[in-house]
């Protein structure tokens, strides 16, 4: 609105063009519908990171528009990851991320291929047994705690037993009624426990499922850009992007589906060369 007493930052048309680059840099365009799925999703998003100075490389996607010989103009739009490091860099800074989603997502399809199932089968188990061994003597620490303060419990009752000091009586009662919290919490630690435990408990048929799930990205080419994406969250960990040098930390989710919940996780490194990525 136009106020006569208000005087303006900027101009009209200032404001304008600037309202237009907005529009164009925006991921949904105004006037869109708010459930409408864009067709630029990126797959590593929050996941990519600058492997020389650490920063995590931000999705960005508008149009540019580029004028022809004869005059026309065209408007092409792009999709990078970016670093918004104010430092300078010896690799760009900025890469194609159409183009790197694809070629990692093609390199995890390959990764798939190439594993042997009877080995990540005994890998899972040797890791879940770790955890289940882990969680057993973390049980067997806090019931021993327990053990110890119900036997100061009955030491201080026979205490109080003996006097008649009120005094006495009054520290004693006091000293019980720690104890007896101390074991609360502990019994509630044990429970704890008790309920990851179960979530351990994985069974064959378990394991089996988890290599068919890793089997079906096989099929990758009739995938929509949603079940890729769903893909990249579950297998994919880090992606480190130095230049042509790509470093993808491969990770290996075991689900308990009924929770919903990762029991445990095998996690491995892979070493991508990416062709020319920068832009």
């Amino acid at each position: 609105h136009h106020v006569d007493w208000i005087k303006p930052i900027i101009t009209l048309e200032e404001w304008n063009r600037v309202q237009n680059i907005m529009i164009s840099r925006s991921g949904k365009k105004r006037g869109e519908s708010n459930n409408q799925i864009p067709k630029s999703s990126f797959l590593l998003s929050g996941k990519i990171y600058c492997g020389f100075c650490g920063n995590k490389m931000h999705g960005r996607n508008g149009t540019t528009i580029y004028t022809r010989k004869d005059g026309r103009k065209t408007v092409s739009e792009y999709f990078r990851y970016v670093c918004n490091s104010l430092n300078p860099h010896p690799v760009p800074k900025r890469v194609d991320s159409q183009k790197l989603d694809y070629q990692i997502f093609v390199s995890l399809v390959q990764e798939v291929k190439k594993l042997d199932r009877n080995a990540l089968l005994e890998t899972v188990q040797s890791e879940l047994d770790n955890v289940f061994s882990e969680l057993v003597n973390e049980k067997k620490g806090y019931q021993v705690q327990i053990e110890k303060h119900q036997k100061a419990i009955e030491n201080l009752l026979i205490n109080v037993e003996k006097t008649t000091d009120l005094d006495l009586l009054t520290i004693y009662g006091d000293r019980i009624k720690a104890k007896k919290n101390e074991v609360g919490d502990y019994r509630k630690k044990v429970r704890f426990i008790e309920g990851r435990l179960k979530k351990v408990e994985i069974n064959q048929k378990d394991l089996e499922e988890f290599l068919v799930y890793l089997g079906t990205i096989e099929q990758f080419e009739t995938f929509n850009q949603e079940r890729k994406k769903l893909y990249m969250d579950n297998l994919v960990d880090q992606v480190l992007l130095n230049g042509d040098n790509v470093e993808v930390k491969l990770k290996w989710d075991l689900i308990d589906q009924t929770l919903n919940e990762v029991v445990t996780s095998i996690n491995m490194d892979v070493n991508l060369k990416i062709d020319n990525p920068a832009i």
